[in-house]
């Protein structure tokens, strides 16, 4: 009757041993690595009377998104923006690629004194008749950062003040999207890929990261 006991308790804890091995197997939670950021609206204003800004055009950043881009920085999270500035194209407009490289040489400088960076920044020049694939709400621009910097789509945040922001990063299989309420675009087309967290402030987003589950 002894032995038996002993066989029990033994077996009892090989299944505790094995259940506390399984446990600690379990893959880890993927932290973020890096965030793909809408630029208007979302890190920069667009002033009233201003629809394509670059060059020497105000510099105004949106609330929170500096302290947002600098807590980033210190966290190591690679950062980057990805947008749509069709006024290269058009006519009658000013924008020019090389304006626009100035505009963010002025935001990096800007940032930089508060200890925030960006990385690197993804322009889609074209107009949405070009059916090119950059324009967001296709996926190019997020699938270009996806492999320039090697980082999976699990381990990335996407956030805009656009629905095309979101159904951009959708359709680069990246599921941590966030919309900041300020959004005043309509896709219908891509009504049902609305459903994306919503928030009224960039630092949200980072009370988001803490407490969202992780999704793969």
């Amino acid at each position: 009757m002894q032995d038996l006991s002993r066989q029990n308790a033994t077996a009892t804890r090989q299944s505790s041993d094995e259940a506390r091995l399984t446990k600690g197997s379990e893959p880890a939670p993927r932290q973020i690595r890096m965030a793909i950021l809408d630029r208007d609206n979302t890190i920069v204003r667009v002033p009233k009377g201003i629809k394509h800004l670059c060059g020497e055009d105000p510099l105004l950043l949106v609330d929170g998104a500096l302290e947002f881009l600098a807590e980033l920085r210190r966290r190591e999270v690679i950062v980057v923006v990805a947008t749509n500035q069709p006024g290269i194209e058009q006519r009658n407009c000013h924008e020019t690629l090389g304006l626009a490289a100035r505009f963010h040489e002025r935001l990096n400088a800007t940032l930089a004194r508060s200890g925030a960076h960006i990385d690197r920044f993804y322009v889609c020049p074209h107009l949405p008749a070009d059916h090119c694939l950059c324009h967001k709400p296709r996926p190019g621009l997020f699938l270009q950062a996806l492999d320039d910097f090697g980082i999976p789509a699990a381990e990335t945040l996407a956030m805009g003040d656009s629905v095309c922001d979101v159904v951009g990063a959708r359709r680069a299989n990246i599921t941590r999207s966030l919309l900041l309420k300020s959004w005043g675009g309509c896709l219908k087309p891509f009504r049902r890929l609305w459903r994306a967290p919503l928030i009224a402030h960039p630092q949200e987003a980072l009370d988001w990261l803490e407490s969202s589950p992780v999704q793969s």
